[in-house]
């Protein structure tokens, strides 16, 4: 005798109907296949693609014509009028030159195709205390998040240079503590 397991699937939106039959004379292989296929069936899909474009970026941090030398920066998509899903935030270390490369889904591919506002975290407190910052300008108000004033576009289908010139006076306007 034989017993039939059926189990569905949503890749993608689409239906899939995977059925398993069970031999209904060895409990233990049973067991081992409904192991099999409760672990099987969650890694169903995993290599899709994602769900937004994503586009090569790397740029650079300068206040005041000087390298930010550490920090973070942040693209974070702006939604288009007909979806309020605008996608995954893209995420970058700012190097001791000022230069950064984002991240999205996995390491360096970009960030969403589109518009984005960019948000810089500045120095890491416990880190400034081991990596001295001494290129910025003299009389730079401290910030923990600057907001860029300026929108920033991710062109499709090219490497992005994005290069993010700020003053003194955005940093006192725009930042955060």
């Amino acid at each position: 005798m034989e017993k039939s397991l059926v189990a569905s699937i949503n890749n993608d939106s689409k239906f899939e109907r995977v059925t398993v039959h069970l031999a209904a004379g060895n409990p233990w292989w049973q067991c081992g296949m409904l192991t099999w296929l409760a672990l099987a069936l969650p890694l169903a899909g995993c290599s899709e693609a994602p769900p937004f474009e994503v586009a090569a970026v790397q740029g650079t941090v300068t206040i005041d014509s000087q390298p930010l030398a550490q920090g973070r920066i942040m693209f974070a998509p702006i939604a288009s009028s007909n979806s309020l899903n605008a996608g995954k935030a893209a995420f970058g270390r700012i190097q001791p030159d000022g230069s950064f490369v984002l991240t999205t889904y996995k390491d360096n591919d970009g960030a969403v195709v589109g518009e984005h506002w960019a948000t810089i975290y500045g120095p890491d407190p416990e880190l400034e205390q081991v990596t001295q910052v001494s290129n910025l300008p003299a009389g730079l108000p401290k910030f923990g998040r600057l907001a860029v004033p300026q929108k920033q576009v991710v062109a499709a289908g090219q490497d992005n240079r994005i290069d993010i010139q700020l003053t003194s006076q955005d940093v006192a306007r725009y930042g955060k503590k």
